[in-house]
């Protein structure tokens, strides 16, 4: 140590040596900025570009150094020989540079940037031995070994630990360590290769002045290639930064109407949640939905649907103040917020909106009448999150009509709304998943208590909620649009099961209003039965009167293409709707069914046992079978059975059950299991 401090301090010029450190310095840095950049390239010949600048700028940097720092120490000039394979050294640490920064980028793995390492080492050993050798070869001097040894093992070292640092490979070493170790690696070789290598019979330190003039112009040269990668560097840099912006500020903005998307409003909507929190304040979020937008899109065509956006977003926009900001959260939604300290300011800001999106608009010498829905949520009354402040105010809004399009967000009655949102989401996933299961409830004879058949009925146990009526999912199905793929789940499902039971059961599938709407819907009836190879005289088909008359020209037409197939129709609910005698006289219905909120009351109210007279007497005058639902006491039977009723359903007869429990089951073990 003593040596290399007497080497540093006494034998070198030392304003060539402050010029080498320059370099050495310079050049590691830029070296591993290019490095680093190589590294942001999958594998490929745009990494290697950047591994050879990188290389490059790094061989320029070890040569120039050992160059110069050789200058300072030896005091003269070389000789045209020493000169000439001076090149080959600078050769050779850029292609050792190279070797070692490839290596070390090929895997993530801290043996592949030690090894890389390595190789930069070894070519920074190389290059300054082979230098001092042709320095030296007109000089008398004496190698040490061991020295010598030592050295290598040294810069083989720190190059391996400067790459690790550059790749982050190695635990405890941050990246910012590996400039350092880099200079560390080249500049710590020189001075202990002149204790290695002992002249005999020095020049004095202070250099030459045709020396001066070689280390300045060496190390001009290898500061302009320096500068050259470091440049390339900043230059790539900052257009990647202003790309990156420019592909931020496209990926919060709507490209149509200009204005923040729903990404750029959330992410604006976490800042004001967090300025809220800090000063107390109170802000509003709106939802706004344009109104019947479908139908200017239908009569104008979406490019004019698309004009008329552009202007409700210029309108909101232009309209908005400081502490307001409005965005396009997608197709005819917008969302807005408000900052305020009074209900007067939250008044007249909705005044606005209210207006800019009711106002009439002119496009091209065409007039449009629009309109709009609004729901509002306050922080932090409605909620202290982004996302449920958001949810919250399109709540309200689906709770706007006409005659009062805006509202304000009620936890009381929007949270049942979010329940069936829920329920209709997980609805989907259970229909998908196959965690729904039909039940299988009897009917039978009146008379003599023998089974007729069976309806099938959904059942959903929910994984998290457990068990969920049907009166809670079903409607939650036909809100969301999903009750069409429940049907037809739930009419193949019982086809595939009634098909592998023995004998002749039949069984009902309830059909809903938009399915009877479908025109597809025989044809689906038709492949549910080829698929499970189930006669089509062995399923009914249950629906209400309601569903007909919704469009009773299409429905009719339905039901005779099903009665065509050999399919059984009955009419479910009978006497809660229409009850119209002229739909009886149009169809063949083969069975009334009779609801079972009049067989409840059978036996306190006159008038109940007076409908279900009236409709045992409908049902004979039309020659069309009666079933009553909701048969749950002996005494409800027996006046039914006393009025002529034939059929019967409920739970003195049998409970719903799913399709294992129902094998070998006899119609008098039906009415003990209920």
């Amino acid at each position: 140590m003593m040596a290399v401090l007497t080497c540093i301090g006494g034998k070198h010029d030392h304003g060539l040596l402050i010029l080498a450190a320059v370099l050495c310095i310079a050049g590691s840095l830029a070296a591993l900025r290019l490095f680093g950049r190589a590294m942001m390239n999958e594998a490929g010949s745009e990494r290697h570009a950047w591994l050879l600048l990188a290389a490059v700028v790094a061989g320029f940097a070890i040569w120039c150094t050992h160059y110069v720092a050789t200058l300072a120490y030896i005091g003269t000039d070389p000789d045209a020989r020493g000169a000439a394979l001076a090149a080959v050294s600078l050769l050779v640490a850029i292609a050792g540079a190279y070797t070692g920064f490839a290596i070390a980028a090929m895997r993530t793995g801290r043996r592949a940037s030690w090894a890389g390492g390595a190789v930069l080492g070894l070519a920074i050993g190389v290059t300054h031995y082979l230098g001092a050798f042709l320095a030296e070869s007109e000089r008398a001097a004496s190698w040490h070994a061991d020295s010598i040894a030592a050295s290598l093992l040294m810069v083989l070292l720190f190059g391996a630990l400067a790459l690790a640092a550059a790749r982050g490979t190695m635990r405890g070493l941050p990246s910012r360590a590996a400039a350092p170790l880099l200079v560390a690696a080249i500049s710590s070789l020189h001075f202990t290769s002149v204790v290695a290598v002992e002249t005999l019979h020095r020049l004095p330190v202070k250099a030459s002045e045709g020396t001066e003039v070689l280390a300045i112009a060496a190390a001009l040269v290898g500061l302009v290639v320096i500068a050259a990668g470091a440049m390339s560097w900043l230059i790539d840099s900052r257009l990647r930064r202003t790309l990156g912006d420019q592909l931020s500020l496209m990926a919060l903005t709507d490209p149509l109407t200009g204005l923040p998307n729903r990404a750029g409003f959330e992410a604006h909507l976490a800042g004001e949640i967090a300025w809220a929190e800090r000063t107390h304040a109170r802000f509003a979020v709106v939802s706004i939905d344009m109104d019947r937008f479908d139908t200017i899109n239908d009569a104008y065509g979406h490019l004019f649907g698309d004009l008329v956006l552009r202007a409700v977003a210029a309108r909101l926009n232009d309209g908005a103040d400081e502490g307001e900001r409005v965005a396009r959260l997608g197709g005819d939604e917008f969302g807005a917020l408000k900052r305020f300290a009074t209900s007067a300011e939250l008044t007249g800001f909705l005044a606005r909106l209210r207006e800019a999106c009711s106002r009439a608009i002119e496009i091209e010498g065409v007039r449009v009448e629009i309109a709009a829905s609004l729901g509002v949520a306050i922080y932090p009354e409605d909620s202290a999150s982004a996302d449920m402040l958001v949810n919250n105010a399109a709540l309200a809004r689906h709770r706007s009509t006409s005659e009062e399009p805006l509202c304000f967000y009620n936890g009381c009655v929007d949270d049942v709304v979010r329940r069936q949102r829920a329920i209709a989401s997980d609805l989907k996933m259970a229909i998908q998943r196959g965690q729904l299961q039909l039940y299988y409830q009897p009917q039978t004879s009146l008379t003599d208590g023998a089974l007729v058949g069976y309806e099938s009925l959904a059942r959903w146990n929910h994984p998290v909620r457990g068990p969920i009526s049907p009166a809670e999912f079903i409607p939650a199905a036909e809100k969301h649009g999903l009750i069409g793929v429940l049907g037809d789940w739930a009419l193949r499902q019982a086809c595939e099961d009634v098909a592998r039971w023995s004998g002749s059961t039949k069984v009902a599938v309830n059909v809903s209003p938009s399915q009877l709407s479908d025109p597809d819907l025989p044809r689906r009836i038709h492949e549910a039965l080829i698929a499970s190879r189930l006669a089509p005289w062995r399923l009914e088909i249950e629906l209400t009167e309601s569903a007909i008359m919704a469009d009773r020209t299409q429905a009719l037409h339905a039901l005779r293409q099903i009665k065509a197939l050999g399919v059984a129709v009955a009419l479910d609910d009978f006497g809660t709707g229409y009850s119209s005698l002229e739909v009886l006289g149009s169809f063949p219905f083969d069975k009334i069914k009779l609801d079972r909120c009049f067989v409840m009351r059978l036996e306190q109210s006159a008038q109940a046992l007076g409908i279900v007279r009236a409709v045992l007497a409908i049902g004979r005058t039309f020659g069309i079978p009666v079933l009553a639902e909701g048969i749950e006491t002996p005494a409800q039977y027996s006046i039914l059975r006393a009025e002529g009723c034939a059929l019967g359903q409920g739970y003195l007869m049998g409970r719903p059950m799913p399709q294992p429990q129902m094998e070998g089951y006899t119609p008098g073990e039906m009415r003990r299991a209920g």
